[in-house]
């Protein structure tokens, strides 16, 4: 990726950029110095980064010495995808305020005990800029004496682990996304904003599953807390939709067998279904394909009426 050009300055940094990773990273470094051309470009520029890291050759070194002997090895990064809401999960656990979004109540809202606010390019790919964040963290630990979030190495697996955790505990809000998510997230919002209370952010961001998410990241409630408030919500909505749907259906006693009964609560806790709906869902299924049911009667004529050989 180094550019050869004869009136490009040679030995700096920029010619260390052998990956995206790197090359992601110096941006990333590059866009916080206050008087980087960065500030000047949306996008990676390396003929201005290269001119100006000539000018400012302790940063260079610096930058040289990460990139050959203390960068990171790549399969710490294995976790790492190309997912908006992880992204913001890694910023959340990291203490990083991007500039754009930076005010005081924001940085005092969570009371971390550090803080970094940061120039997040906007030409970066979401996967690559999580890791580049990460590699800037760590330069910055090592010589700029920024508290050091990933000393030692294996806090980065660490934290991989704590990801998977994570996405294990939202599973709650699965039932949201099985189906009619929008109507769902409309309720959701309207109905949380009546529960909330300052200094909590307004829910008027939630507009769709992930931002429903990152909302409940952003405002750092506890788990006991989230589920009880999602616990709460689908509790109403299936109330709501009970009583929509009553308007044109009717209540009917019949007996089922205590097995029957068993299977039925497994399909409507594995779907996040009621029992009402599961045996709609069943009904019209075959209603329109008649397969089992008449399997059923053969079955029955087949013994009562066996064909002679």
């Amino acid at each position: 990726m180094a550019i050869h050009d004869s009136s490009f300055p040679k030995n700096t940094a920029i010619d260390s950029i052998t990956t995206e990773r790197i090359k992601s990273f110096i941006h990333i470094c590059l866009v916080q110095e206050e008087n980087s051309p960065a500030k000047k470009y949306s996008d990676y520029d390396g003929t201005s980064y290269a001119n100006y890291l000539a000018k400012n050759k302790l940063l260079d070194d610096q930058l040289k010495s990460y990139i050959r002997n203390k960068i990171l090895p790549d399969d710490l990064f294995q976790w790492i995808t190309n997912n908006n809401y992880q992204h913001c999960w890694i910023k959340e656990k990291a203490g990083i305020i991007e500039k754009s979004e930076y005010n005081i109540e924001y940085a005092e809202r969570g009371n971390k005990p550090w803080n970094v606010v940061m120039h997040i390019p906007a030409d970066l790919e979401i996967k690559t800029c999580s890791m580049a964040i990460i590699d800037y963290l760590y330069f910055m630990s090592i010589h700029y004496n920024l508290r050091p979030f990933y000393s030692p190495l294996h806090t980065i697996k660490e934290l991989g682990k704590f990801w998977l955790i994570q996405q294990k505990d939202d599973k709650v809000f699965e039932w949201i996304n099985n189906s009619d998510t929008e109507s769902k997230i409309v309720f959701f919002r309207e109905w949380l904003q009546g529960k909330i209370s300052q200094p909590l952010p307004s829910t008027s961001s939630i507009n769709t599953y992930e931002q429903l998410l990152i909302y409940f990241l952003r405002s750092n409630f506890s788990t006991i807390e989230k589920n009880a408030l999602n616990s709460n919500a689908r509790k109403i909505w299936n109330q709501k939709k009970a009583r929509e749907e009553a308007k044109d259906s009717k209540q009917y006693n019949f007996i089922l067998r205590n097995e029957t009964i068993k299977k039925l609560d497994e399909l409507a806790k594995k779907y996040y279904l009621s029992r009402s709906e599961i045996i709609e869902s069943i009904i019209e299924s075959e209603y329109k394909n008649r397969v089992h049911i008449e399997e059923k009667i053969n079955r029955r004529k087949q013994i009562k009426h066996p064909s002679s050989d």
